[in-house]
C-alpha cells in the first residue's frame, strides 16, 4: 500500500470523526436549550390559572365595591333632596325672623320712647334695719321677698339706688355697708346679688334686744352718705318686734328704759328732719306681742319712729312689709 495514499485517507477519516462530533455536540445543545425554554413555559403555563384567579378575585371586589358606591350615591342623593327640603324650611323662618324682628324693633323703639316720657325716680339710699331675735323669721322671708323685687326694679327706674342692712339682737349684730344697686345691664346682677346673699345669712336666735347700738350706727352710716350727696333721698326702714323694753331684762318698761326710748327717739326725730328723709317702720305683731306685758308701750314705740317726719309710715302687718318697702322708696 502506497504510504502517502493511507496517510491521506487517515486525516480524511479523522476530519469527517470531528464534523460528526461537532454536529453532535450542537443537536446536544440545541435539545438543552429546547428543553429549559419548554421548562420555563410550563413554569409561565403554571403561573397563569393563579394569576387569573387573582384577577377574578380582585374584579369581584372591584363589583363590590362599585355596589356599595352606588347604594352611597343613592343615599347621597336623598340627603342632598332632604338638605334641600331643610334649606327651603330656613329660608322661610328666616323670612318670619326678619319680619318679627323688624316688629321687635318697632315695640323697642316703642317701649323707648314711653320710658322717656315717664320721669326716673330720684336718686334714694335704702338703709333697713331688722331684729334677729328667735320671734323674727316670718319678717325675715318678706324682707327677702321685697328686698329682691326692689333692687330690681328701683337699680332700672332709679337714677342712683344705694342699699345697705343691718340686723341686731342685744347689738349690732351683721352689717351690709351701703351699697350702689346697679342695674343687671350693667353688672349682670352682682350687685344685687350680694345684698341677697347678705340677706340670706340672717339667722334667728333666742336673745333679748337692744335698739341703742343699732339704732346709733344706722344714723351715722346714713349721715356718711348724705355728705356724699345731700340731694338724695335716704329711707331708714325699722323692723321689729319689741321696743327698747330688754336692757335689764326685767317684764315691761323701767324708768330708765323709757328715758333711753326717749334719747333715740329724739335722734331718729332730728336725723329726719333735714331734706328728704323718712322712715318706715314695722312692729311684727304675733301671738307671742300679744303675751307681752310691754306689747303696747312696744307698739307705741314703733308708731312713734313712724311719725318722725311727713313722709313717714307706721304699719304691724308682716304681709304688706314689701308694700312698705317699696311706698317707703317711691315717696
Amino acid at each position: 500500500m502506497n504510504p502517502r495514499k493511507s496517510r491521506r485517507r487517515n486525516v480524511a477519516s479523522r476530519v469527517f470523526i470531528d464534523l460528526v462530533l461537532q454536529v453532535l455536540a450542537l443537536f446536544l445543545i440545541t435539545t438543552q436549550s429546547e428543553q429549559v425554554r419548554v421548562a420555563s413555559l410550563e413554569r409561565q403555563a403554571g403561573l397563569v390559572p393563579g394569576l387569573r384567579t387573582q384577577v377574578e378575585r380582585l374584579g369581584d371586589q372591584v363589583g363590590g365595591y362599585r355596589t356599595k358606591v352606588e347604594k352611597q350615591g343613592v343615599v347621597i342623593q336623598q340627603m342632598g333632596e332632604r338638605i334641600g327640603a331643610y334649606r327651603g324650611k330656613i329660608d322661610k323662618q328666616g323670612l318670619v325672623i326678619a319680619s318679627q324682628g323688624k316688629a321687635l324693633g318697632g315695640y323697642k323703639s316703642l317701649v323707648t320712647d314711653l320710658r322717656s316720657k315717664i320721669p326716673n325716680d330720684a336718686p334714694v339710699t335704702l338703709l333697713i334695719v331688722v331684729d334677729e331675735t328667735w320671734s323674727m323669721a316670718a319678717p325675715h322671708r318678706e324682707i327677702v321677698s321685697g328686698t329682691k323685687t326692689l333692687c330690681a326694679f328701683m337699680s332700672s327706674r332709679s337714677e342712683s339706688f344705694r342699699f345697705g342692712a343691718i340686723s341686731f339682737r342685744q347689738g349690732v349684730s351683721k352689717q351690709l355697708p351701703i351699697m350702689e344697686i346697679l342695674p343687671t345691664s350693667e353688672d349682670e346682677g352682682a350687685s344685687e346679688l350680694k345684698a341677697m346673699q347678705f340677706l340670706a345669712t340672717l339667722k334667728v336666735e333666742r336673745s333679748n334686744t337692744d335698739h341703742g347700738p343699732v339704732l346709733r350706727e344706722a344714723i351715722r352710716v346714713l349721715e356718711a352718705d348724705a355728705r356724699r350727696d345731700p340731694q338724695r333721698k335716704f329711707r331708714l326702714v325699722f323692723v321689729g318686734d319689741v321696743g327698747p323694753a330688754e336692757l335689764d331684762g326685767a317684764a315691761g318698761y323701767s324708768r330708765q328704759e323709757k328715758l333711753v326710748k326717749q334719747e333715740l327717739l329724739g335722734l331718729v326725730r332730728r336725723w329726719a328732719q333735714r331734706g328728704d328723709r323718712a322712715v318706715a317702720s314695722l312692729y311684727a305683731e304675733s301671738d307671742w306681742t300679744k303675751s307681752d306685758p310691754a306689747s303696747a308701750e312696744s307698739r307705741a314705740w314703733f308708731k312713734a319712729l313712724g311719725s318722725v317726719s311727713e313722709g313717714s309710715s307706721f304699719t304691724t302687718d308682716t304681709g304688706e312689709l314689701q308694700r312698705t318697702i317699696f311706698n317707703a322708696v317711691r315717696r
